[in-house]
């Protein structure tokens, strides 16, 4: 949500000429990555995207610079679900079950 600290976390590593790149990766995975996950539009591309994310949010969170337990448990939480949604792909409402319906019956009617 705060770009800045996300910027100072990064340059803590001491990997200077990654830290932009970095900042600007982990805001795209999460914006682009979380509404395609969310409508259920290529979701295995997406959770793969957003998966070092969430490692790295895990790491940290567990390492020096978490300070606060929630935070660890809620990236936990979320990396294990992104697990789930790499293996199983998008449920009955997504729009990836949509389009292989649509496949399915263009197959039959050929």
């Amino acid at each position: 949500m705060n770009f800045e600290d996300l910027t100072q976390n990064i340059a803590t590593i001491n990997v200077v000429f990654l830290t932009i790149p970095t900042a600007h990766y982990i805001a795209l995975a999460h914006l682009m990555g979380g509404i395609l996950i969310v409508i259920g539009a290529y979701t295995r591309v997406a959770t793969l995207i957003n998966f070092p994310v969430l490692i790295g949010a895990v790491i940290f969170n567990y390492g020096a610079f978490g300070d606060d337990p929630l935070e660890f448990e809620m990236a936990l939480t979320v990396l294990v679900l992104l697990a789930l949604f790499i293996v199983y792909g998008g449920g009955r409402l997504s729009i990836d079950e949509i389009k292989r319906q649509a496949d399915l019956l263009k197959e039959t009617q050929a």
